[in-house]
């Protein structure tokens, strides 16, 4: 059986099993659209080609004294940087000039197959072509605020990139994260009924240190979870916002948000949260992360749910510093 289902080195986190639980890659084509988007892609170490699609804001070649700001945004792992057209436009009325958004392998129009052990050097990969891709629009990278943004299983990318430091970044927004892979209740269930498999995966390093890199991260940091989130419990994003090494973070729960309707929950607060994240690195405030300590509103164990994002919906099914803030939020994979 390690044969048939390990994959480099026999090891069964490699395996095809785990990468079909972990990923649910589609395919697209590049596409164009003059002033709003720019479709490409980079080399990976292995010269294996990175999709990515850069959103563009209709002003981000003016000569505003105001300094730019992008996002890197690491999407959920049922998704694909084309779904991210929606969001863009409230990125921009946040103060944000772009959006990049990088694909997994075997995603978009990216070459190779999904793999967890590939994730942390191709996120590397992304970042060490940032100032040319940047550069193509006509931003100069040491001028420009960087924001890595992950959502659910794209935090493991984006926690990795902001505790490396070799990379310049000047903020993380940790949105329905995963933190912990053999915690989330879909892989719990999947040990119950194969607890032979859950036994094997503990016995064996896991490719992922996301809470870890957690306690290396020193750039200010946002933490944003539904309480409902049935894919990540929201006790992951408790143990991200401990971990935390910033003196600038905040954790932001909204208790009737799930994993997939987050921003439609709390669409409002949610974006508020972003715009103020990006008008303190541009004033050097940290006053947006003087809030008020953890909320215990939400629930912390959730049963159900399953780790995968549904091409489908919306969003993939797969902190903590403003429990209130109206109705809900949710989160991803």
């Amino acid at each position: 059986m390690r044969s048939s289902a390990g994959g480099r080195g026999g090891s069964l986190w490699d395996s095809d099993l785990v990468a079909g639980v972990a990923f649910h890659a589609r395919k697209c084509s590049p596409s164009s659209r003059d002033g709003h988007w720019i479709d490409s892609d980079v080399a990976a170490e292995d010269g294996t080609k990175l999709a990515y699609r850069l959103y563009t804001a209709p002003d981000i070649r003016s000569e505003a004294s105001t300094q730019k700001a992008v996002v890197v945004y690491f999407h959920a792992n049922a998704e694909l940087c084309t779904d991210v057209e929606g969001d863009v436009a409230h990125f921009f009325n946040c103060g944000f000039s772009a959006v990049l958004c990088p694909e997994f392998r075997g995603y978009a129009w990216s070459g190779g197959k999904p793999s967890l052990r590939t994730l942390y050097a191709d996120s590397e990969s992304v970042m060490k072509a940032l100032p040319d891709i940047l550069s193509s629009v006509g931003l100069k990278a040491e001028e420009t605020l960087v924001v890595l943004h992950g959502r659910s299983l794209g935090t493991v990318c984006a926690v990795h990139l902001a505790a490396k430091q070799a990379f310049r970044a000047d903020a993380l927004i940790v949105e329905s994260g995963v933190m912990s892979l053999l915690k989330l209740p879909m892989v719990m269930q999947l040990g119950m009924m194969m607890p032979q498999i859950l036994q094997a995966l503990s016995a064996e390093p896991c490719p992922l240190r996301t809470l870890e890199e957690m306690g290396q991260v020193q750039i200010p940091t946002l933490v944003i979870h539904g309480d409902q989130d049935e894919i990540s419990p929201v006790d992951q994003a408790v143990a991200a916002h401990s971990a935390c090494a910033s003196a600038a973070k905040k954790l932001v729960r909204y208790s009737r948000a799930g994993h997939n309707d987050l921003r439609y929950a709390a669409q409002k607060e949610y974006y508020r949260e972003i715009k103020g994240l990006c008008e303190s690195l541009r004033s050097g405030s940290k006053e947006v992360f003087r809030t008020q300590e953890e909320s215990n509103d939400g629930f912390l164990s959730m049963l159900g749910g399953a780790l995968r994002c549904f091409p489908g919906m919306r969003r993939c099914l797969s902190g903590n510093v403003s429990g209130n803030a109206e109705d809900g939020s949710a989160t991803n994979l």
